[in-house]
């Protein structure tokens, strides 16, 4: 179980990949329906591709903040 305390550091990583990509798509003109391949390439860069990677990156540095891993160790998780 996660304590009260690291809880929300798992959380912030996804929740700003969520704002991020909202952000990126309304800085842009964008059309949700995906019509043309520009809004779609767009749809893919800010909403899929980015916002992914920054959970990646946040999750793994939650990891080690955390210090579920190590700076040369693999994750694995704990159970029990």
């Amino acid at each position: 179980m996660l304590s009260g305390i690291r809880a929300p550091l798992y959380a912030l990583p996804e929740t700003a990949a969520v704002a991020l990509g909202w952000w990126l798509l309304r800085r842009q003109p964008f059309d949700p329906a995906l019509g043309r391949l520009p809004d779609l390439l767009r749809f893919l860069a800010f909403a899929v591709l980015l916002p992914s990677a920054l959970v990646a990156f946040g999750l793994q540095g939650t990891l080690c903040l955390t210090g579920f891993q190590g700076s040369g160790r693999r994750a694995v998780w704990r159970s029990g």
